[in-house]
């Protein structure tokens, strides 16, 4: 299903798999449960990241809902505009290939592209599982600390289960030799936060985007391709009330810099027939925030 807005959703209903056939899935190596991912629009790269316990977590759900929005911000008017995939795709393939972005790396402001994915799994007994995962599609001019995470209504967030990762490529050029390295990192604990307002609860993490340092066409270090990927667990308040219960997940990026230990703050639009949150980084000043917005619907 795709909304007005270019949101394309995607839901899986099924019988949960069978003890048998939850042995041979992980003898296989899970193949159908990666296949269900990718038709789900999660990205190859982060299908091939969870562990065995998430694989079987996917595996044995009755249903997953899952969405992909995908955004452009106008490098002169800062305007934010909710695009298809496909154009996303092409606008960030013309960015990447201006050779003026390598003559002047993050000294030249251009468009830059976005790829959100929000999932929610039925962990079953009024449980789930929240994720949220992003990608740079083309890097923005300013780099600092940026977060990512979800709220849902009526939702807690069980301790413990909050974790999520960066993934990157780093481009070093030294005169004649160019290094290309796949970097991956580990969210810190400190770096997870929690914020409520109202009925909404939500988890993120707060991480600052690696900046590029060019000294010259012969000797640089460039970042791309960054993606970030934030997950925790949690429960409905009211387990014995069939409800509707959105859950959104956000990609926040700081325009300005941020004095002080960051925080995370959610807001609350009720323009829509149900109230909605997002949660993102507290800044005094410019923001972008970049949400995708599923609707739930719990039988107990």
């Amino acid at each position: 299903m795709v909304s007005q807005n270019h949101t394309v959703i995607r839901i899986l209903e099924r019988e949960p798999m069978t003890a048998s056939a939850m042995v041979e899935e992980a003898a296989n190596n899970y193949v159908k449960t990666k296949e269900t991912l990718s038709a789900l629009g999660m990205e190859q790269d982060f299908i091939e990241s969870p562990s065995v316990e998430d694989l079987n977590v996917y595996a044995s759900s009755p249903s997953i809902k899952a969405a992909v929005s995908c955004f452009v911000v106008d490098g002169v008017s800062g305007e934010m505009t909710c695009i298809s995939e496909e154009e996303a795709l092409r606008g960030a393939a013309a960015v990447t290939s201006d050779p003026a972005i390598g003559e002047m790396a993050q000294d030249y402001i251009q468009d830059t592209y976005m790829r959100v994915w929000h999932a929610v799994t039925n962990l079953g007994a009024s449980n789930y599982k929240f994720v949220t995962d992003a990608r740079w599609l083309t890097m923005p001019f300013f780099r600092g600390t940026d977060s990512i995470g979800s709220c849902s209504m009526n939702t807690t967030v069980t301790p413990g289960t909050a974790s999520g990762y960066m993934e990157f490529k780093q481009q070093s050029i030294s005169g004649l030799q160019t290094t290309t390295l796949d970097r991956y990192e580990a969210i810190e604990t400190s770096d997870i936060k929690y914020a409520s307002n109202g009925s909404f609860y939500g988890a993120g993490a707060v991480f600052n985007l690696p900046n590029d340092v060019v000294i010259s066409e012969a000797q640089s270090t460039t970042f791309y391709d960054f993606k970030v990927h934030f997950e925790y667990q949690g429960h409905l308040m009211y387990p014995e009330l069939e409800t509707w219960f959105n859950s959104t997940g956000t990609y926040t990026h700081a325009t300005v810099g941020i004095s002080g230990i960051p925080t995370l703050t959610v807001t609350i639009d009720s323009s829509g027939s149900k109230p909605s949150g997002s949660i993102g980084i507290t800044v005094a000043g410019i923001k972008e925030p970049r949400s995708v917005l599923l609707e739930l619907h719990y039988v107990p």
